[in-house]
Parts: structure tokens; sequence; C-alpha cells
């Protein structure tokens, strides 16, 4: 089986709070970085990927945003978001 490496930015992000340490221009490299990996993901996987490129933006910002809140962000559905304080 083929391994899809990520990219030299989004392999350093181990958790969300990772991305706070990152510049602006670095959040758009790690957005790209992540399509990347997310096409090369599906390409050797198999599977579909039009909503996960379509989220990647939104998804950097949550994470960027609100781990200072401390809220835990679960995705149910492509309608349904719930979320967790803690």
């Amino acid at each position: 089986m083929q391994q899809v490496q990520a990219g030299p930015l989004l392999d350093k992000i181990v958790l969300p709070s990772d991305l706070r340490k990152l510049s602006e221009d670095q959040l758009e490299l790690v957005c790209k970085e992540l399509r990347q990996y997310i096409i090369d993901i599906v390409s050797v996987n198999g599977g579909h990927f039009g909503a996960s490129l379509g989220v990647v933006e939104l998804t950097v910002a949550l994470h960027y945003i609100l781990t200072l809140l401390r809220i835990r962000l679960y995705g149910m559905s492509a309608i349904r978001l719930t979320v967790i304080k803690f």
C-alpha cells in the first residue's frame, strides 16, 4: 500500500493549540497542505472528498480560535454540529 505523507507544516501539528503558534501566512499554507493531504489519502484509499475540501479553512479557523475557549467540536453530519464545553 502506498504511504501518504503530510506536508512539512501539517506534519508538525499534533494538537489544535499548535495552530495558534502559526502566522496567518502559515495558516494558509496549512490549509493548502491539508487539502493536498485529503486528495492524496482519497486517491490511495478511495472515497469522497468534496465535503472535506469545502470546509478546510472553516475547520482550521475553528480550531485556531476555539481552542482558547476549551470547547470540543464533534461533527455529527454535514448539517448538525455538536458543541461540548468542558
